[in-house]
């Protein structure tokens, strides 16, 4: 570890556990009554052996760039490999890693992850033994997504033989198979509670809470990534009605939530509105007073380029400008109506070339916009990472944005300037309350930075190892501008 990072540690106030939602505001708040905000990245292993590898190098390519959280896929294979058992060798390798990276000052969201639930549906996130296909009594895979086409079934695994997207759709890729019998009639038993799977959904959450409760790194425990419709084939109204599935999720996330309440009162629960609906722009379909200690976990992405070079024609990038805004001010519109505060657990999946990084910003730029703003985590490390010096370069600076990672008072704007690294924060402040300005030097402020508030006598500001920290000596509206200095000469400034 940098002795840079070793300082951020030292700095950092680590008051994991016990996250609130301060309803009024749609906000998450800690112990000392301080709204919070995180800036993160996925780590999510969906094969074997089922966790990831975090290094002392990648722990401090996150501090670099702001990561205050981890949003960490922990496996059913791992946790179940062959039946009801739990493998405890597995839950010891993710206490390892959590435990250091709350070490190291970066908290952890337990993700119970999946997408398209299981390999024998062309998906993942379960073990094989936990799907009965024959229960299911649902049309042969892959109908009625592939109209009346069909995929042989290996009679060993009970795998298809392919999973290449091959209907009429498969130019949305592997979702395409979500749209199967098999896959909305696996998700519906899931949520009704009936089944292995079922009973093994609840033994994961008991689990998990009994062994994390009260860790101090765990942020909070995401009940369940990207949760399907439920049984689109025979209730249709799941697909055409928006806000009409999360009546059947909501089963599932209500039985969950008192699964881990049962054993955890304090770590923060989050729950996720179907899937299609959330991309589709729709309402979410919980009511106000669902869960109501809980806060709401989703997704932006564009209906197009992700997994790819994002959007590259005018027409795509004004789609994906439509889609993004929409889906954006849909969810706040959501949070406000639900008085939740809420969390986007997944973004950016995009190739770092020129139209993929230009999406990136526009979703951050709308993420800073939100009242309140959003706290995110990017998908995925490996996709800041993988490339050459310069791509990952230049990925990790566009992901760099300065940020309140605690405010004492109320927030009432934010705005990130991505080409000259410029940053202004508004705020409500409260008196003798520190707010923690997270500054990403490394990466936007090489030759310093200066500093302005306004009025000029309100906060003292005093640098620190993660940006600076103000401290307020009455209550008043403030306003904090950073701007990067232009030569090294200037270092740190404070007016």
């Amino acid at each position: 570890m940098t002795q840079v990072a070793s300082l951020l540690v030292l700095a950092s106030v680590l008051i994991a556990s016990g996250y609130v939602v301060d309803h009024s505001q749609s906000v998450f708040k800690d112990a000392i009554g301080r709204q919070r905000f995180w800036h993160g990245v996925n780590f999510v292993k969906k094969d074997a052996p089922y966790y990831p590898t975090i290094s002392t190098e990648d722990i401090d390519t996150m501090h670099s760039f702001g990561a205050s959280v981890v949003r960490l896929g922990v496996m059913m294979p791992g946790m179940f490999p062959v039946g009801p058992t739990v493998n405890t060798t597995y839950l010891d390798m993710i206490q390892a890693i959590i435990d250091n990276l709350h070490s190291n000052g970066i908290e952890t969201i337990i993700d119970l992850h999946q997408d398209v639930l299981a390999p024998k549906i062309c998906g993942e996130g379960t073990p094989d033994w936990m799907l009965n296909i024959s229960t299911l009594k649902a049309m042969a895979f892959p109908r009625p997504a592939a109209g009346f086409k069909e995929i042989s079934i290996n009679p060993n695994t009970g795998h298809p033989s392919s999973c290449g997207p091959i209907g009429t759709l498969k130019f949305i890729g592997w979702s395409e198979f979500y749209m199967t019998d098999e896959c909305g009639k696996a998700f519906q038993q899931l949520y009704d509670g009936n089944g292995v799977m079922a009973d093994a959904f609840a033994a994961y959450w008991k689990e998990i809470a009994t062994r994390f409760k009260g860790h101090p790194g765990v942020m909070a425990y995401e009940l369940l990534n990207e949760p399907w419709l439920g049984d689109h084939v025979h209730n249709p109204k799941l697909l055409l009605e928006g806000g009409k599935a999360e009546d059947e999720v909501a089963k599932y996330m209500k039985r969950m939530h008192d699964v881990v309440r049962s054993i955890d009162k304090e770590t923060m629960i989050m729950y996720a509105p179907a899937e299609l609906n959330n991309r589709l722009m729709r309402r979410v379909g919980y009511e106000n007073g669902f869960l109501p200690e809980a806060a709401m976990s989703y997704h932006v992405y564009c209906i197009t380029g992700t997994d790819g070079p994002g959007p590259t024609s005018p027409i795509q990038k004004q789609l994906c400008h439509f889609n993004d805004g929409f889906q954006m001010k849909q969810r706040e519109n959501d949070l406000r109506r639900l008085q939740t505060a809420g969390f986007v657990t997944e973004f950016g999946a995009v190739q770092p070339v020129p139209t993929g990084l230009a999406e990136v910003e526009f979703v951050l730029d709308h993420l800073d916009a939100m009242n309140p703003p959003s706290s995110w985590a990017f998908w995925d490390f490996n996709e800041l990472t993988k490339n050459n010096k310069t791509e990952t370069a230049t990925y990790l600076k566009t992901v760099a944005r300065a940020y309140p990672r605690a405010l004492a008072g109320e927030i009432q704007s934010m705005h990130f300037d991505s080409i000259s690294s410029s940053f202004e924060l508004k705020y409500l402040a409260t008196a003798a309350g520190e707010t923690e300005l997270f500054l990403p030097v490394q990466r936007r402020f090489p030759n310093g930075f200066k500093v302005t508030t306004t009025p000029s006598d309100v906060l003292t500001v005093t640098h620190t190892s993660y940006g600076i920290k103000l401290l307020a000596n009455r209550s008043t509206s403030v306003t904090v501008q950073v701007a990067a200095a232009k030569d090294a000469a200037a270092l740190v400034t404070v007016i």
